[in-house]
């Protein structure tokens, strides 16, 4: 009697959580990215850490150092045109959650605003055509979105800064996250990690 108490109680409780609203809100800037939870009346903030330090190259011969740079440049561009040719995948993947949370859920909050350089004028165009069309996507899901995301051709360079708040039932969150995993392109984006 007591043990089907215990366990009816245990399934109550977590039936309640359940139904609990979450609230999680990413703040990122140079510094790092700071991720907020709130849950019931409980509040979480994680903050970044510092760099322990930059990491100290050996002197090699000149002709060796520029050609492995080299190599590792055309790898580095070779695997970024590879996941920019699997944006469409989660473009679809994105204009879905967000129409789901729109649905479930309240997006509080959506800001975006910095600069982005690559190095390579047309890594960087391509990217910066890949920002145009989430930002699309953003403002018809969200019309408060604010994206004001700069290219950089000259130079090498990530200087965003953003904020994003939602809130949204822990039931729906689950959901959401089946969702996602289920949905998307595992086999291509386990491969270029593991080329990456």
């Amino acid at each position: 009697m007591i043990l089907w108490i215990t366990l009816s109680s245990v399934l109550t409780l977590f039936l309640f959580l359940l139904t609990r609203w979450i609230g999680v809100s990413f703040r990122g800037n140079e510094a790092g990215l700071a991720v907020s939870v709130s849950f019931s009346r409980l509040r979480f903030t994680v903050y970044p850490r510092a760099s322990a330090g930059k990491e100290v190259k050996e002197e090699k011969g000149e002709v060796e150092g520029k050609e492995k740079e080299e190599q590792k440049s055309k790898e580095n561009i070779r695997n970024a045109i590879e996941w920019l040719r699997l944006a469409s995948d989660f473009a679809r993947l994105l204009k879905d959650a967000l129409n789901f949370l729109r649905k479930y859920g309240r997006i509080a909050k959506l800001n975006l605003t910095g600069s982005v350089g690559t190095g390579d004028p047309y890594l960087t165009g391509t990217f910066f055509g890949l920002i145009e069309t989430v930002k699309g996507i953003l403002k018809q899901a969200l019309p408060t979105a604010g994206i004001d995301v700069q290219p950089e051709f000259g130079e090498k360079r990530l200087d965003l800064d953003g904020a994003f708040s939602l809130e949204i039932r822990l039931i729906h969150l689950v959901f959401l996250l089946m969702f996602t995993l289920w949905n998307l392109p595992k086999r291509k984006v386990w491969r270029l990690v593991r080329n990456s």
